[in-house]
């Protein structure tokens, strides 16, 4: 095993994927299948991405937006609703766990849901997600087997989704999630093909759709998870950001007013301290690679064996990479023009990955945690409380995402929008 913590010779493994493939975690491929885009490469893979920037267009971002923002400010009246919140901590990790199943799952199926759907939907995503942290032996009763047969349970359901959504687009009906935006763009071809009596378009099949619809489910889950964890602990430990974030929303949005794709783009301090949370405490951290040929690793002069495996450690080339100032410090002003870090070092910035895997949901997710923290600082109060159980605050916990050790506990209350 090599681990590696310099960001180019990292973002030299995560491009060359003639040599390197990725290696998720000995359990992904029984849970995910061998045909997870993770888990993809070349033109196969060049063209199922391309096929989908429907799903991540201006006009598909801006249809998400309140769908989320309706799902956060929901759980925050859910949260208070919570007996003793404001005196009791609670940790805020399986709220905000919470919140991102039931996002993910409004915005890229959600119009096409019952409530029993999402119940039984709900519960086998959590199976999906114990199996990753489960012994790698799928007998009958074993995590694993019960994650793999979530999987399954959760592509039958998706397959119907796929039909029904092909089914609306076809009648012309507007998109009302991600499926729709997906949907809207291929069928066309898929009618076009069958018009002339040629091949329908590669992933095209409601089996097809199913599959790459969970491997975006599973992707947005833990990340966003994490990341919305962190923010909420970050934003408590450092009182004048917080107090800076409550300013320009105020500014922004003097009456509380929906938070929409043009508003975001007037959020610049907002955006800066996601991306500094993005940066400090990147969700994944290592994207560990399998080396499927003798490769050399970068300038090094070292050729690295087949079958080793590399770990490209975002988390030490975020914090230890030579020339980024106090690298290890919450610092949201890294990204004001006159600073302007994120231009200078935008090598080493590494949380959605580089090359041909590079995350194409990076502007849903950062409208995510935008929406989130920008109703977040107006509208509540919040205090963590340390557990005295945890020995090392700087201890890292993964879910598999990494997270605080003690889920972030927190009392919280109602926030008067104008204080």
């Amino acid at each position: 095993m090599i681990h590696v913590w310099d960001s180019e010779l990292i973002r030299k493994v995560l491009h060359a994927s003639d040599s390197f493939r990725v290696f998720l975690h000995p359990n992904a491929t029984a849970i995910l299948g061998p045909k997870n885009i993770a888990f993809m490469h070349g033109p196969d893979h060049v063209a199922l991405r391309k096929a989908l920037i429907p799903l991540f267009t201006r006009r598909a971002l801006a249809a998400y937006l309140p769908i989320q923002e309706g799902l956060i400010r929901h759980a925050f009246a859910d949260w208070l609703a919570q007996p003793d919140a404001a005196n009791v901590p609670e940790p805020i990790r399986f709220r905000i766990r919470d919140l991102n199943i039931a996002t993910s799952t409004e915005v890229f199926v959600g119009a096409y849901m019952d409530d029993a759907q999402r119940a039984a939907f709900n519960a086998n995503y959590l199976a999906v997600t114990l199996g990753f942290l489960a012994f790698p032996i799928a007998l009958p009763g074993t995590a694993l087997w019960r994650a793999i047969q979530a999987r399954k349970a959760i592509v039958r359901t998706l397959k119907g989704f796929a039909a029904q959504s092909k089914a609306r687009m076809r009648a012309g009906e507007a998109p009302r999630c991600l499926l729709d935006f997906w949907m809207e763009a291929i069928v066309p071809e898929i009618d076009a093909a069958a018009a002339a009596g040629e091949p329908v378009p590669p992933h095209s099949s409601d089996q097809e759709i199913a599959e790459v619809m969970l491997d975006f489910l599973f992707a947005s889950q833990d990340a966003s998870t994490s990341s919305l964890i962190w923010s909420v602990a970050l934003l408590a430990e450092h009182p004048t950001v917080l107090a800076r974030v409550r300013a320009e929303q105020a500014a922004v949005r003097p009456h509380d007013e929906p938070v929409s794709y043009e508003l975001i783009e007037q959020m610049p301090y907002t955006r800066a301290v996601v991306r500094e949370v993005l940066r400090l405490c990147p969700p994944a951290t290592a994207v560990p690679h399998v080396a499927v040929a003798d490769a050399p690793l970068g300038d090094t002069g070292y050729v690295v064996p087949k079958g080793a495996i590399v770990f490209p450690s975002i988390w030490h080339a975020h914090r230890l990479d030579g020339g980024v100032p106090d690298a290890d410090r919450f610092d949201p002003d890294r990204y004001s023009s006159d600073r302007a870090e994120d231009v200078r070092f935008a090598k080493r910035f590494l949380t959605f990955g580089h090359g041909p895997h590079y995350c194409m949901g990076r502007e849903y997710a950062m409208n995510h945690l935008v929406c989130f923290v920008a109703l977040l600082a107006p509208n509540l109060d919040w205090t963590r409380h340390q557990s005295p159980d945890v020995r090392d605050p700087d201890e890292l916990l993964f879910t598999p995402t990494v997270i605080p050790p003690d889920g972030v506990r927190i009392t919280l209350r109602a926030r008067d929008t104008h204080a």
